[in-house]
């Protein structure tokens, strides 16, 4: 919901585009969310975000059009 409330609400300011933050390329479910509503990635930043056990994960901002 949080995604769809804020395409909504950007349509409503009149916004033409949307970039959401990064997001880790293990997250498959936010991965499928974001393209489920039209998101693209721009580019993939490979080894980046250092995770608990400490390796390190790509992560990917999204865009989409409104």
């Amino acid at each position: 919901m949080l995604v769809k409330n804020y395409l909504m609400k950007a349509k409503d300011l009149e916004f033409r585009t949307l970039q959401s933050n990064a997001v880790v390329a293990t997250n498959t479910s936010a991965l499928k969310l974001y393209r489920k509503f039209g998101f693209m990635n721009l580019v993939w930043f490979q080894k980046v975000l250092l995770m608990k056990d400490g390796h390190y994960e790509a992560i990917t901002p999204h865009h989409a059009k409104v």
